[in-house]
């Protein structure tokens, strides 16, 4: 899928946002091999420094790599429509 450390990082931040709203902050990851070490320690390391707020992307990153409208972006659209159901706090 080709995805940054920034994207990990990135991806960590947004669903720590929803831990929160929808069940108080708790959140459970998993890792899954299959990739270069390379990318585990990177990205890795990115995902680990969010959940313990040590942040790696500033404000103004977040807001750039971040649609204002998530569901005007087909992918995530689809995604969001496909889980709702599971998680009624999807917007």
């Amino acid at each position: 899928m080709n995805v940054t450390p920034e994207g990990y990082a990135l991806i960590t931040h947004m669903l720590k946002q929803m831990a929160k709203k929808v069940c108080s902050g708790r959140i459970i990851f998993v890792l899954e091999g299959g990739y270069s070490i390379r990318g585990i320690r990177e990205c890795g390391l990115r995902v680990l420094q969010e959940l313990v707020d040590l942040p790696t992307l500033s404000p103004k990153k977040i807001r750039q790599m971040t649609p204002e409208k998530p569901g005007s972006v087909p992918e995530l659209k689809k995604a969001m429509d496909r889980h709702r159901i599971f998680w009624p706090a999807i917007p």
